[in-house]
Protein backbone atom coordinates (compact mmCIF):
# COMPACT_ATOMS: atom_id res chain seq x y z
CA UNK A 1 0.00 0.00 0.00
CA UNK A 2 2.89 2.04 0.81
CA UNK A 3 4.08 2.10 -2.72
CA UNK A 4 0.78 2.73 -3.79
CA UNK A 5 1.13 5.84 -1.54
CA UNK A 6 4.54 7.35 -2.73
CA UNK A 7 3.81 7.33 -6.71
CA UNK A 8 4.04 10.92 -8.17
CA UNK A 9 2.78 9.83 -11.32
CA UNK A 10 -0.60 7.92 -12.46
CA UNK A 11 -0.83 4.26 -11.47
CA UNK A 12 -2.97 2.15 -13.83
CA UNK A 13 -5.85 -0.02 -12.63
CA UNK A 14 -3.89 -3.25 -13.37
CA UNK A 15 -0.76 -1.80 -11.57
CA UNK A 16 -3.05 -1.76 -8.29
CA UNK A 17 -4.15 -5.12 -8.40
CA UNK A 18 -0.63 -6.79 -8.79
CA UNK A 19 0.14 -4.98 -5.75
CA UNK A 20 -2.63 -5.99 -3.76
CA UNK A 21 -1.84 -9.60 -5.09
CA UNK A 22 1.52 -8.92 -3.87
CA UNK A 23 0.63 -8.02 -0.39
CA UNK A 24 -2.16 -11.05 0.41
CA UNK A 25 0.59 -13.03 -0.65
CA UNK A 26 3.71 -12.10 1.80
CA UNK A 27 0.44 -11.85 4.07
CA UNK A 28 -0.16 -15.70 3.63
CA UNK A 29 3.42 -16.73 4.02
CA UNK A 30 3.71 -15.37 7.28
CA UNK A 31 0.78 -16.78 8.36
CA UNK A 32 -1.04 -13.66 10.18
CA UNK A 33 -4.14 -12.29 10.16
CA UNK A 34 -4.77 -9.15 8.38
CA UNK A 35 -5.36 -6.13 11.36
CA UNK A 36 -9.65 -5.11 10.75
CA UNK A 37 -9.06 -1.01 10.51
CA UNK A 38 -10.00 1.83 9.12
CA UNK A 39 -9.43 2.50 5.30
CA UNK A 40 -5.76 3.90 5.44
CA UNK A 41 -2.76 3.56 4.00
CA UNK A 42 -0.36 4.01 7.03
CA UNK A 43 -1.14 3.32 10.56
CA UNK A 44 0.88 4.61 13.46
CA UNK A 45 -0.52 3.57 16.64
CA UNK A 46 0.15 6.52 19.16
CA UNK A 47 0.12 6.49 23.45
CA UNK A 48 -0.11 9.41 25.42
CA UNK A 49 1.80 9.94 28.43
CA UNK A 50 0.02 12.27 31.73
CA UNK A 51 1.83 15.42 31.48
CA UNK A 52 4.96 15.79 33.80
CA UNK A 53 6.79 18.69 35.59
CA UNK A 54 6.31 20.63 32.76
CA UNK A 55 5.30 18.94 29.44
CA UNK A 56 5.19 15.81 28.15
CA UNK A 57 8.80 13.69 28.91
CA UNK A 58 10.24 10.27 27.55
CA UNK A 59 12.92 8.83 30.16
CA UNK A 60 13.14 12.36 31.22
CA UNK A 61 13.45 13.48 27.60
CA UNK A 62 10.88 15.74 26.14
CA UNK A 63 9.48 13.98 23.06
CA UNK A 64 9.13 15.53 19.94
CA UNK A 65 5.46 16.62 18.55
CA UNK A 66 3.94 16.16 22.04
CA UNK A 67 3.83 12.16 22.31
CA UNK A 68 5.45 9.04 23.19
CA UNK A 69 7.05 7.37 20.30
CA UNK A 70 9.25 4.98 21.56
CA UNK A 71 7.12 3.27 24.27
CA UNK A 72 5.44 0.25 23.04
CA UNK A 73 1.62 -0.25 24.40
CA UNK A 74 1.62 -4.53 24.24
CA UNK A 75 -1.85 -4.83 24.46
CA UNK A 76 -1.94 -2.93 20.72
CA UNK A 77 -1.82 -5.73 17.79
CA UNK A 78 1.75 -6.19 16.18
CA UNK A 79 2.26 -3.94 13.10
CA UNK A 80 3.69 -5.84 9.84
CA UNK A 81 4.95 -3.75 7.19
CA UNK A 82 2.96 -3.78 3.74
CA UNK A 83 6.41 -3.71 1.60
CA UNK A 84 8.99 -5.98 3.00
CA UNK A 85 6.45 -7.86 4.86
CA UNK A 86 8.40 -7.72 8.43
CA UNK A 87 7.19 -7.38 11.81
CA UNK A 88 7.67 -4.17 14.18
CA UNK A 89 7.65 -1.36 11.75
CA UNK A 90 5.15 0.08 9.53
CA UNK A 91 5.48 0.86 5.32
CA UNK A 92 5.30 4.56 6.59
CA UNK A 93 9.19 3.97 7.97
CA UNK A 94 10.19 1.04 5.88
CA UNK A 95 13.57 1.25 4.21
CA UNK A 96 12.15 0.48 0.62
CA UNK A 97 9.37 2.78 0.82
CA UNK A 98 10.53 4.59 -2.04
CA UNK A 99 12.37 1.93 -4.23
CA UNK A 100 9.16 1.25 -6.54
CA UNK A 101 11.74 -1.72 -8.45
CA UNK A 102 11.98 -3.51 -4.63
CA UNK A 103 10.08 -6.92 -4.88
CA UNK A 104 10.08 -9.73 -1.71
CA UNK A 105 12.33 -12.49 -3.58
CA UNK A 106 9.12 -15.20 -3.54
CA UNK A 107 9.97 -18.65 -3.38
CA UNK A 108 9.05 -20.28 -7.02
CA UNK A 109 7.24 -23.63 -6.93
CA UNK A 110 9.59 -25.50 -8.91
CA UNK A 111 13.04 -25.09 -10.39
CA UNK A 112 10.59 -24.90 -13.98
CA UNK A 113 8.22 -23.00 -12.92
CA UNK A 114 4.19 -23.66 -14.65
CA UNK A 115 2.71 -20.61 -14.86
CA UNK A 116 -0.64 -20.17 -15.84
CA UNK A 117 -3.93 -17.74 -14.87
CA UNK A 118 -7.14 -18.73 -13.32
CA UNK A 119 -10.48 -16.39 -12.92
CA UNK A 120 -12.17 -16.17 -9.25
CA UNK A 121 -14.95 -14.61 -10.36
CA UNK A 122 -16.65 -17.49 -12.02
CA UNK A 123 -16.48 -20.49 -10.15
CA UNK A 124 -18.25 -22.33 -13.27
CA UNK A 125 -16.94 -25.14 -15.13
CA UNK A 126 -16.07 -24.29 -18.68
CA UNK A 127 -15.26 -27.46 -21.26
CA UNK A 128 -14.12 -24.62 -24.23
CA UNK A 129 -10.41 -24.44 -24.74
CA UNK A 130 -9.35 -20.92 -24.35
CA UNK A 131 -6.14 -19.90 -26.19
CA UNK A 132 -3.66 -18.32 -23.55
CA UNK A 133 -0.01 -16.54 -24.05
CA UNK A 134 1.21 -16.49 -20.68
CA UNK A 135 0.86 -19.80 -20.28
CA UNK A 136 3.55 -22.48 -20.60
CA UNK A 137 1.79 -25.80 -20.97
CA UNK A 138 -1.77 -27.20 -22.13
CA UNK A 139 -4.21 -27.19 -18.72
CA UNK A 140 -7.36 -29.41 -18.21
CA UNK A 141 -9.56 -30.02 -15.69
CA UNK A 142 -11.27 -33.05 -17.91
CA UNK A 143 -9.69 -36.35 -17.88
CA UNK A 144 -12.15 -37.16 -20.61
CA UNK A 145 -10.46 -35.46 -23.08
CA UNK A 146 -6.57 -36.63 -22.09
CA UNK A 147 -4.89 -39.92 -23.89
CA UNK A 148 -3.41 -40.23 -20.09
CA UNK A 149 -0.08 -41.91 -19.11
CA UNK A 150 -0.48 -44.94 -17.52
CA UNK A 151 0.95 -43.58 -13.82
CA UNK A 152 0.27 -40.44 -11.87
CA UNK A 153 2.67 -36.94 -11.75
CA UNK A 154 5.27 -38.00 -9.46
CA UNK A 155 6.73 -34.63 -10.14
CA UNK A 156 7.54 -31.80 -7.16
CA UNK A 157 5.91 -28.99 -10.31
CA UNK A 158 2.58 -27.34 -9.31
CA UNK A 159 0.56 -24.82 -11.24
CA UNK A 160 1.59 -20.94 -10.18
CA UNK A 161 -1.71 -19.09 -10.86
CA UNK A 162 -2.31 -15.33 -10.79
CA UNK A 163 -3.11 -15.11 -7.12
CA UNK A 164 0.05 -16.58 -6.30
CA UNK A 165 -1.83 -20.38 -5.31
CA UNK A 166 -0.30 -23.56 -6.78
CA UNK A 167 -2.39 -26.12 -7.86
CA UNK A 168 -1.72 -29.48 -7.87
CA UNK A 169 -1.15 -31.52 -10.78
CA UNK A 170 -2.63 -34.99 -10.78
CA UNK A 171 -2.05 -36.70 -14.16
CA UNK A 172 -0.19 -35.81 -17.33
CA UNK A 173 -1.17 -36.96 -21.12
CA UNK A 174 -2.05 -36.12 -24.59
CA UNK A 175 -5.19 -34.93 -26.59
CA UNK A 176 -6.01 -33.50 -30.08
CA UNK A 177 -8.34 -30.98 -31.58
CA UNK A 178 -10.23 -31.28 -34.35
CA UNK A 179 -11.82 -29.18 -36.43
CA UNK A 180 -13.74 -29.36 -39.67
CA UNK A 181 -10.26 -28.71 -41.49
CA UNK A 182 -7.54 -29.41 -39.67
CA UNK A 183 -6.94 -31.95 -36.20
CA UNK A 184 -4.40 -30.34 -33.99
CA UNK A 185 -2.14 -31.93 -31.91
CA UNK A 186 -1.71 -31.05 -27.84
CA UNK A 187 1.16 -32.74 -26.08
CA UNK A 188 2.06 -32.40 -22.46
CA UNK A 189 -1.15 -31.24 -21.42
CA UNK A 190 -1.53 -31.22 -17.80
CA UNK A 191 -4.17 -32.32 -15.83
CA UNK A 192 -5.25 -30.12 -13.20
CA UNK A 193 -8.62 -30.87 -10.99
CA UNK A 194 -8.61 -27.53 -9.16
CA UNK A 195 -8.51 -25.43 -12.62
CA UNK A 196 -11.61 -23.74 -14.30
CA UNK A 197 -11.08 -23.08 -17.33
CA UNK A 198 -8.69 -25.65 -20.16
CA UNK A 199 -5.94 -23.10 -21.40
CA UNK A 200 -4.03 -23.87 -24.46
CA UNK A 201 -0.54 -22.83 -24.68
CA UNK A 202 0.02 -20.47 -27.20
CA UNK A 203 4.09 -21.33 -27.63
CA UNK A 204 3.22 -25.08 -26.87
CA UNK A 205 0.47 -24.93 -29.89
CA UNK A 206 3.02 -23.62 -31.95
CA UNK A 207 5.77 -26.01 -31.21
CA UNK A 208 3.53 -29.67 -31.79
CA UNK A 209 1.80 -28.11 -34.61
CA UNK A 210 4.51 -25.90 -36.57
CA UNK A 211 2.12 -23.13 -37.22
CA UNK A 212 1.45 -19.72 -35.86
CA UNK A 213 -1.37 -17.79 -34.62
CA UNK A 214 -2.57 -14.40 -35.81
CA UNK A 215 -4.91 -12.19 -33.63
CA UNK A 216 -7.14 -9.86 -34.36
CA UNK A 217 -9.98 -7.83 -32.29
CA UNK A 218 -12.66 -9.96 -31.99
CA UNK A 219 -11.65 -13.29 -33.76
CA UNK A 220 -7.96 -15.11 -34.36
CA UNK A 221 -6.48 -16.69 -36.95
CA UNK A 222 -4.22 -20.22 -37.10
CA UNK A 223 -1.64 -20.47 -40.21
CA UNK A 224 0.83 -22.26 -41.77
CA UNK A 225 3.86 -21.22 -42.82
CA UNK A 226 2.62 -21.24 -46.19
CA UNK A 227 0.17 -18.88 -45.44
CA UNK A 228 -2.79 -21.13 -45.29
CA UNK A 229 -5.95 -20.40 -42.86
CA UNK A 230 -5.90 -23.30 -40.90
CA UNK A 231 -8.78 -22.24 -38.48
CA UNK A 232 -10.66 -19.16 -37.49
CA UNK A 233 -11.98 -18.89 -33.76
CA UNK A 234 -14.01 -15.93 -32.26
CA UNK A 235 -14.19 -14.07 -29.17
CA UNK A 236 -16.76 -14.95 -26.27
CA UNK A 237 -16.68 -13.12 -23.05
CA UNK A 238 -13.69 -11.53 -23.68
CA UNK A 239 -11.62 -14.82 -24.14
CA UNK A 240 -10.32 -16.25 -27.61
CA UNK A 241 -12.25 -19.49 -27.53
CA UNK A 242 -10.52 -22.40 -29.70
CA UNK A 243 -13.60 -24.78 -29.94
CA UNK A 244 -15.71 -26.41 -32.90
CA UNK A 245 -19.03 -24.89 -32.29
CA UNK A 246 -18.14 -21.43 -31.59
CA UNK A 247 -15.81 -20.70 -33.41
CA UNK A 248 -18.29 -20.32 -36.91
CA UNK A 249 -20.58 -17.90 -36.95
CA UNK A 250 -24.03 -19.28 -37.54
CA UNK A 251 -24.05 -18.54 -41.40
CA UNK A 252 -21.18 -20.26 -41.79
CA UNK A 253 -22.07 -23.61 -39.58
CA UNK A 254 -22.25 -27.25 -41.03
CA UNK A 255 -24.64 -26.83 -44.07
CA UNK A 256 -25.66 -29.41 -46.95
CA UNK A 257 -24.44 -29.05 -49.77
CA UNK A 258 -27.47 -27.88 -51.36
CA UNK A 259 -27.60 -24.50 -49.42
CA UNK A 260 -24.62 -24.01 -50.62
CA UNK A 261 -25.83 -24.17 -53.99
CA UNK A 262 -29.09 -22.23 -53.73
CA UNK A 263 -27.00 -19.51 -51.88
CA UNK A 264 -23.98 -19.04 -54.55
CA UNK A 265 -27.03 -18.53 -57.20
CA UNK A 266 -27.71 -22.11 -58.17
CA UNK A 267 -24.03 -22.88 -59.77
CA UNK A 268 -23.13 -26.42 -60.52
CA UNK A 269 -21.46 -28.38 -58.30
CA UNK A 270 -17.84 -28.12 -59.21
CA UNK A 271 -18.02 -24.69 -58.55
CA UNK A 272 -19.74 -25.05 -55.46
CA UNK A 273 -16.86 -27.81 -54.31
CA UNK A 274 -14.45 -24.90 -55.34
CA UNK A 275 -15.42 -22.24 -53.69
CA UNK A 276 -16.33 -24.57 -50.23
CA UNK A 277 -12.99 -25.72 -50.61
CA UNK A 278 -10.70 -22.79 -51.11
CA UNK A 279 -12.86 -20.97 -47.61
CA UNK A 280 -12.25 -23.88 -46.08
CA UNK A 281 -16.46 -24.06 -45.02
CA UNK A 282 -17.22 -27.05 -43.32
CA UNK A 283 -20.05 -29.07 -45.70
CA UNK A 284 -22.40 -31.77 -44.38
CA UNK A 285 -22.03 -35.03 -47.16
CA UNK A 286 -24.76 -36.52 -47.90
CA UNK A 287 -24.55 -39.51 -49.39
CA UNK A 288 -27.77 -39.31 -51.55
CA UNK A 289 -27.47 -36.24 -54.66
CA UNK A 290 -30.31 -34.30 -54.37
CA UNK A 291 -31.50 -32.37 -58.12
CA UNK A 292 -32.23 -29.10 -58.11
CA UNK A 293 -36.21 -29.02 -58.91
CA UNK A 294 -35.43 -24.78 -59.64
CA UNK A 295 -32.28 -26.05 -62.06
CA UNK A 296 -34.10 -28.49 -63.64
CA UNK A 297 -37.54 -26.00 -64.28
CA UNK A 298 -35.41 -23.33 -65.85
CA UNK A 299 -32.28 -24.23 -66.87
CA UNK A 300 -33.55 -27.26 -69.24
CA UNK A 301 -33.97 -26.33 -72.79
CA UNK A 302 -36.00 -29.68 -73.73
CA UNK A 303 -37.01 -32.76 -72.12
CA UNK A 304 -34.90 -35.97 -72.47
CA UNK A 305 -36.33 -38.31 -75.20
CA UNK A 306 -36.39 -42.35 -74.31
CA UNK A 307 -34.26 -44.62 -76.59
CA UNK A 308 -36.16 -46.19 -79.35
CA UNK A 309 -36.99 -49.89 -79.26
CA UNK A 310 -38.69 -50.45 -82.91
CA UNK A 311 -36.73 -53.34 -84.36
CA UNK A 312 -37.62 -53.92 -87.88
CA UNK A 313 -37.38 -57.23 -89.81
CA UNK A 314 -36.35 -56.03 -93.57
CA UNK A 315 -34.59 -54.20 -95.46
CA UNK A 316 -36.77 -50.60 -97.16
CA UNK A 317 -39.90 -51.16 -94.22
CA UNK A 318 -38.63 -47.66 -92.98
CA UNK A 319 -36.88 -44.79 -94.95
CA UNK A 320 -35.89 -41.69 -92.85
CA UNK A 321 -35.18 -38.48 -94.95
CA UNK A 322 -33.61 -35.07 -94.90
CA UNK A 323 -32.68 -32.23 -97.05
CA UNK A 324 -29.48 -29.97 -95.61
CA UNK A 325 -28.58 -26.96 -96.89
CA UNK A 326 -28.38 -24.63 -98.46
CA UNK A 327 -24.13 -24.63 -98.22
CA UNK A 328 -22.21 -21.13 -98.24
CA UNK A 329 -20.78 -22.42 -100.85
CA UNK A 330 -22.05 -24.87 -104.29
CA UNK A 331 -19.88 -26.90 -105.48
CA UNK A 332 -18.44 -27.82 -108.63
CA UNK A 333 -21.24 -29.28 -109.76
CA UNK A 334 -23.37 -25.91 -108.43
CA UNK A 335 -25.12 -27.99 -106.07
CA UNK A 336 -26.46 -26.27 -102.86
CA UNK A 337 -28.04 -29.15 -101.40
CA UNK A 338 -28.38 -32.37 -100.55
CA UNK A 339 -31.36 -34.77 -100.16
CA UNK A 340 -30.31 -38.17 -98.19
CA UNK A 341 -32.70 -41.34 -97.51
CA UNK A 342 -31.39 -44.02 -94.72
CA UNK A 343 -32.61 -47.56 -94.36
CA UNK A 344 -33.61 -48.06 -90.41
CA UNK A 345 -32.67 -51.59 -91.08
CA UNK A 346 -29.38 -51.41 -92.51
CA UNK A 347 -28.46 -48.18 -91.21
CA UNK A 348 -27.09 -47.25 -95.18
CA UNK A 349 -27.27 -44.02 -96.24
CA UNK A 350 -27.34 -42.99 -100.20
CA UNK A 351 -26.77 -39.17 -100.44
CA UNK A 352 -27.87 -37.18 -103.79
CA UNK A 353 -26.16 -33.27 -104.61
CA UNK A 354 -29.02 -31.22 -105.37
CA UNK A 355 -29.19 -27.43 -106.98
CA UNK A 356 -33.03 -26.63 -105.51
CA UNK A 357 -35.36 -28.35 -102.77
CA UNK A 358 -37.37 -28.88 -105.94
CA UNK A 359 -35.26 -31.60 -107.10
CA UNK A 360 -36.27 -33.75 -103.80
CA UNK A 361 -39.38 -35.64 -106.37
CA UNK A 362 -37.10 -36.52 -109.12
CA UNK A 363 -34.47 -37.97 -107.06
CA UNK A 364 -36.38 -39.78 -104.64
CA UNK A 365 -38.46 -41.79 -107.93
CA UNK A 366 -35.07 -42.33 -108.94
CA UNK A 367 -34.08 -43.55 -105.57
CA UNK A 368 -36.97 -45.76 -105.32
CA UNK A 369 -36.62 -47.85 -108.48
CA UNK A 370 -33.04 -48.09 -107.76
CA UNK A 371 -33.67 -49.71 -104.19
CA UNK A 372 -36.53 -51.70 -105.12
CA UNK A 373 -34.94 -53.37 -108.28
CA UNK A 374 -31.52 -53.88 -106.02
CA UNK A 375 -33.32 -55.71 -102.81
CA UNK A 376 -36.37 -56.73 -104.17
CA UNK A 377 -38.43 -55.79 -101.98
CA UNK A 378 -40.77 -52.62 -101.99
CA UNK A 379 -40.86 -49.07 -99.44
CA UNK A 380 -43.29 -49.43 -96.90
CA UNK A 381 -43.13 -46.70 -95.13
CA UNK A 382 -41.35 -42.73 -95.52
CA UNK A 383 -40.30 -40.97 -92.44
CA UNK A 384 -39.64 -36.97 -93.11
CA UNK A 385 -40.32 -33.27 -91.24
CA UNK A 386 -43.13 -32.52 -93.66
CA UNK A 387 -40.88 -29.88 -95.09
CA UNK A 388 -42.38 -28.32 -98.84
CA UNK A 389 -40.39 -30.62 -100.70
CA UNK A 390 -42.16 -33.95 -99.41
CA UNK A 391 -45.90 -32.65 -99.46
CA UNK A 392 -45.57 -32.31 -103.15
CA UNK A 393 -44.85 -36.40 -102.64
CA UNK A 394 -47.47 -36.56 -100.54
CA UNK A 395 -50.18 -37.22 -103.12
CA UNK A 396 -47.55 -39.85 -104.41
CA UNK A 397 -46.67 -41.84 -101.44
CA UNK A 398 -50.76 -42.51 -101.15
CA UNK A 399 -51.31 -43.52 -104.64
CA UNK A 400 -48.67 -46.08 -104.56
CA UNK A 401 -48.98 -47.52 -100.83
CA UNK A 402 -46.39 -45.85 -99.38
CA UNK A 403 -47.19 -45.17 -95.44
CA UNK A 404 -45.61 -41.14 -95.42
CA UNK A 405 -45.05 -41.11 -91.57
CA UNK A 406 -44.61 -37.27 -89.88
CA UNK A 407 -42.04 -36.13 -87.25
CA UNK A 408 -43.32 -33.60 -85.11
CA UNK A 409 -42.79 -29.74 -85.85
CA UNK A 410 -39.79 -28.81 -83.71
CA UNK A 411 -38.64 -31.94 -82.67
CA UNK A 412 -35.79 -33.27 -84.59
CA UNK A 413 -35.03 -35.95 -81.88
CA UNK A 414 -37.92 -37.90 -83.45
CA UNK A 415 -35.57 -37.83 -86.84
CA UNK A 416 -32.50 -38.60 -84.67
CA UNK A 417 -30.67 -41.06 -87.23
CA UNK A 418 -31.04 -38.87 -89.82
CA UNK A 419 -29.99 -35.52 -87.93
CA UNK A 420 -26.63 -37.12 -86.69
CA UNK A 421 -25.61 -38.35 -90.14
CA UNK A 422 -26.15 -34.84 -91.52
CA UNK A 423 -23.53 -34.00 -88.27
CA UNK A 424 -20.96 -36.64 -89.60
CA UNK A 425 -21.49 -35.61 -93.41
CA UNK A 426 -20.71 -32.12 -92.50
CA UNK A 427 -17.46 -32.52 -90.08
CA UNK A 428 -16.02 -34.75 -92.84
CA UNK A 429 -16.70 -32.26 -95.28
CA UNK A 430 -14.85 -29.74 -93.11
CA UNK A 431 -12.19 -32.23 -92.45
CA UNK A 432 -11.49 -32.77 -95.67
Amino acid sequence: MASISARTDAITLEEIYSLLLTSEARLSRHQLTPVIQQPSANIAYRQYNLPRRGGFHDRGRASRGGYNSSNKNHDQPAVVCQICGKIGHSAKKCYFRFDLSYQEASPLPTKHGLVAMRSNSNNTWDSAWHVDTGATHHFTNDANTLTLQKSDYAGADSVQVGNGQGLQISKTGTSEISTPSSTFVLNNVLLVPEIHKNLLSVHQFCVDNNMYFEFHSYYFLVKDYSGNVLHRGYLHDGLYQFTNNSSLPQAFSCVRSYEWHCRLGHASTPVVNQVLSLLSFPVEKNKTHNACLECQMEKSHDLLFKTSTSLLLHPLDLIFTDVWGPASMPSTTGAKYYVSFLDDYFKFLWLFPIQLKSDVEHVFLYFQTYVEKQFDRKIKAIQSDWGGEYRRLNTYFHQNGINHRLACPHTHQQNGFIERKHQHIVEVGLSL
